[in-house]
């Protein structure tokens, strides 16, 4: 259990569901992976048919090590201008939260690495902007890291080549995740929901973890699984 951890962050103030958080927070090593998520809610009130994310990558940042982690629904990514991460949500339908409030969230997640060789005390400062359909953009809080030279645990993307799959995907009241791994001792499974919360964390000592439906409310979730050898694999599952 050495390299697994928990986020109990404290919210202070409003809470704005179109917000951007970054992992680790505050002082970082220097070339420690940072993992952005980008969290958004249509707050409007009618469907937004697109959803369009667009972050300006700090110069601190090597664009050359993004790696693409997850995203809430299907999403294409390109870069723009050079510097700018366009994540585009095309046909979401994704219901305004007045009508269907579980399902108005969305996210989007990746890692990057700072640039080698920056001095002591650089500050690492990113936003997002957001569109829905033809609105005018909402632009996210600004994460902030500081390179101190204190080197954390490095969140290596082992959801890009470890395998895992829920089925059935959407289920009712059961469904099994399977990872394609033959490690034996104790796997630990983490489900958020849309908003980043968490709601389940138990453990199986198999490969094939059984999925119980329980106090579920229907929507989309998201798991983290963590190998006994500490590889983590993530996906998304849909509760009817």
């Amino acid at each position: 259990m050495n390299n697994y951890a928990y986020c109990y962050p404290l919210v202070q103030a409003s809470f704005d569901p179109n917000n951007k958080t970054v992992e680790p927070t505050g002082n970082i090593g220097h070339q420690e992976l940072l993992k952005y998520q980008i969290n958004f809610q249509n707050t409007g009130n009618d469907t937004a048919f697109t959803v369009i994310i667009r972050d300006t990558i700090s110069p601190f940042l090597d664009l050359n090590s993004f790696q693409f982690i997850s995203a809430s629904y299907p999403v294409t990514r390109t870069i723009k201008n050079g510097n700018v991460l366009e994540f585009r949500f095309d046909q979401i339908l994704l219901p305004d939260s007045t009508t269907d409030e579980p399902n108005s969230h969305g996210l989007v997640q990746f890692s990057i690495l700072p640039v080698a060789g920056l001095p002591m005390n650089t500050v690492i400062q990113n936003a997002a902007a957001i569109y829905f359909d033809y609105n005018v953009p909402v632009i996210t809080n600004s994460t902030s890291n500081t390179i101190t030279g204190f080197t954390g645990i490095t969140d290596t993307p082992a959801a890009e080549t470890l395998f895992s799959y829920v089925q059935p995907n959407p289920f009712d009241t059961e469904a099994i995740l399977t990872i394609k791994t033959n490690e034996t001792g104790n796997y630990y499974l983490t489900l958020t929901d849309v908003k980043g919360k968490t709601v389940s964390i138990s453990t199986s000592n198999s490969p094939a973890i059984r999925i119980q439906r329980n106090k579920l409310n229907s929507g989309i979730y998201f798991y983290e699984v963590m190998t006994p050898s500490g590889l983590i694999t993530r996906g998304k599952l849909m509760v009817e």
